[in-house]
């Protein structure tokens, strides 16, 4: 396979590169996020899938869409601007005709689909495409139907679906006929009894109005023969052989394999949540009593209010008759065993930040105002003023330590500002703006985010002697890899102290080599080496001093060692061509302390700039002030 290529849909050739499992960047042409073999550009930041890359895209093609005239490929698009025709180049290429005679072209296979005017015929396309079926809006891949005027796309089996269903399991009164909304209000959606999903087709009654998305009416539910009464629910057990947008009622995720459901209710739950699921509780947010298990709130409303994730709930609570009192049972029992588990969490904390104590808490979706501490909006475990209702943190940013020591800045210790000195800074590592609390070191101007406070050293690498931190996106410019050369923006690991990047894929080096320095045996890869004084140290070929932090590769018999650099080159990274100096330690250093300025100046500069801003705003209310006395 070749390792570069010229692409359309850009002007500079592409390389075949690979995206660690930590990267995820969103292909060009398809528009979904991947990871893995890419063809990219990495001083433009362009990705394409390596299926993606391979798609031939010719200049010009003559589409079913437009008879009159070709469409040419204009960025990811075919476009015929007289026609004002705009269909995305991978859809167009899917739905080309195939070239074959007339006579065989008519041997296709086709079906006349309810939902759309042309036949739908028969065709292949490749999984990695960024096009979803019209019927199930799940991505379409492998043998569909479509309509290659119309770009009208379905996978094969919901262009063979039923167009009724009698005595569905949930709505077994009437039968359930397919319909769809495409014809009479392009806005309607009709909502699933099963799921709550909003969609454009559905199974459905027209004489109860009662919907069931296409997913959850073909689920391939059979029924076994165990039966289990919970509380109110007369629950059966089924196994469900497809894929479907269900929830359970009490994890929230979706269910698989083998499920509860109450078709009374129609409700879910996973055979596993019910079987764990304890009838009674003590919780340290309601100490007076316990909590009893219920299968519906005891309200007229049939609905109740949770007090942990403060979000209107239905069907099963945790509940307190006589204080009326509820909790999910997801809240209830993430915050327990989160507590008892011993997984570092307290029921109550003190926070520096507020006047009053924090109770843990769980919620399952976003609330309208957000963490104090990062200005994320808050989900999950998190700590919470009872009092003030809108003073919420993250667990793990209640638990940032007041002083930290961090690699990014190993001179001083950085103290955590609950207050930025203006509305906003720039973190000194990313450079990204940061609104909420912020690590400072008052004597270097040094700002350090949550994100970058949290991040640590994973790697170390052979050719250099502190460990590297790992980067999906960096936002410093003009990085480039001390292996390669290119440009190392994304998927890189980092030492912010000596100005050190690497890709991922530049990090393997061969674990032994044949070189012609030392033809006699091969050289093994070591970490590192050192004999005798750790500063008098030499490499056998270039006869330079090296650093005995950095690996070598050396001969075990011979005791022949020498630079990783003098066995497998880097590239030049000066622009004039001077050789990399990362055998001459005094120039590194050099190199590090300038590259380390840099960075501080232009962190300075920004938030000066800020400042000033924020000062000059403050003088013309002072001016506004005097004006109105």
């Amino acid at each position: 396979m070749s390792t570069s290529l010229q692409h359309p849909c850009h002007k500079h050739a592409l390389i075949l590169r690979e995206l660690s499992q930590s990267c995820r960047i969103r292909c060009y042409l398809c528009n979904l996020y991947f990871h893995g073999p890419t063809y990219c550009c990495l001083d433009c930041d362009f990705f394409l899938h390596e299926s993606c890359a391979l798609v031939q895209l010719p200049a010009q093609i003559q589409h079913p869409c437009d008879s009159l005239h070709l469409l040419t490929l204009n960025r990811r698009h075919y476009c015929c601007d007289d026609c004002s025709i705009q269909i995305s180049a991978l859809r167009a290429i899917v739905t080309l005709p195939p070239e074959v005679q007339q006579d065989e072209a008519a041997k296709e296979e086709t079906v006349q689909h309810f939902a759309h005017k042309h036949p739908l015929a028969s065709f292949h396309v490749a999984k990695t495409n960024g096009i979803n079926c019209q019927v199930c809006s799940r991505q379409v891949f492998g043998r569909v139907f479509g309509c290659r005027s119309c770009w009208f796309l379905v996978h094969e089996s919901c262009a063979r679906l039923p167009q009724e269903i009698k005595e569905h399991p949930f709505h077994p009164k009437h039968p359930l006929t397919l319909v769809t909304s495409l014809f009479t209000d392009f806005e309607k959606r009709f909502r699933c009894i099963a799921c709550s999903v909003k969609s454009m087709f559905a199974y459905f009654c027209d004489e109860c109005e009662v919907s069931l998305d296409v997913l959850c009416a073909v689920s391939s539910l059979v029924q076994s023969n165990e039966e289990k009464k919970d509380g109110e629910h007369q629950l059966s057990c089924f196994c469900m052989k497809s894929e479907s947008n269900i929830i359970c009622q009490f994890c929230r995720q979706k269910v698989s394999g083998e499920v509860y459901c109450c078709f009374d209710c129609i409700i879910f739950f996973h055979k596993s949540c019910v079987e764990e699921l304890p009838q009674e509780m003590e919780h340290y947010l309601h100490q007076e009593h316990p909590l009893v298990l219920r299968a519906r709130p005891q309200y007229d409303v049939r609905k109740f209010h949770c007090i942990s994730c403060l979000g209107d709930c239905c069907g099963i609570t945790f509940n307190c008759e006589s204080c009326q009192f509820d909790l999910h049972p997801e809240c209830a029992l993430e915050t327990l065993s989160a507590v008892e588990a011993g997984a570092g969490a307290v029921s109550t904390i003190e926070h520096f930040a507020h006047d009053h104590p924090l109770t843990l808490s769980h919620l399952k979706k976003k609330i309208k105002f957000d963490c104090h501490v990062c200005k994320q909006p808050p989900e999950g475990l998190t700590y919470c003023c009872r009092i003030c209702k809108e003073f919420v943190l993250h667990k793990s940013c209640a638990e940032l330590p007041s002083e930290l020591a961090h690699i990014f800045h190993p001179q001083h210790p950085l103290v955590l500002l609950p207050e930025a000195s203006s509305n906003y800074l720039y973190c000194s590592v990313c450079h990204k703006r940061s609104e909420g609390f912020t690590y400072h070191c008052a004597e270097c101007h040094f700002y350090l985010d949550k994100e970058c406070a949290l991040k640590k050293a994973t790697v170390k690498h052979q050719r250099h002697e502190h460990s590297l931190v790992y980067f999906q996106r960096s936002t410093t410019e003009h990085l480039q890899c001390n292996s390669c050369g290119r440009s190392c923006n994304v998927d890189l690991y980092r030492c912010l102290l000596c100005n050190y990047n690497i890709h991922y894929d530049c990090l393997p080096l061969p674990p032994t080599v044949q070189h012609e320095c030392h033809l006699y045996h091969p050289l093994v890869l070591f970490d590192k080496f050192v004999s005798g004084r750790p500063d008098d140290q030499w490499c056998d070929y270039c006869e330079e001093i090296r650093n005995p932090d950095h690996g070598v590769y050396r001969c075990a018999e011979c005791w022949y060692t020498v630079h990783i650099e003098c066995v497998i080159p880097t590239v030049d990274l000066e622009p004039n061509g001077m050789q990399p100096t990362g055998n001459q330690p005094a120039l590194d250093k050099l190199d590090s302390d300038i590259a380390s300025l840099k960075e501080t100046i232009e962190v300075m500069e920004k938030n000066l700039k800020e400042t000033r801003e924020k000062l000059e705003a403050l003088k013309l209310k002072r001016q506004m002030e005097l004006s109105k006395a």
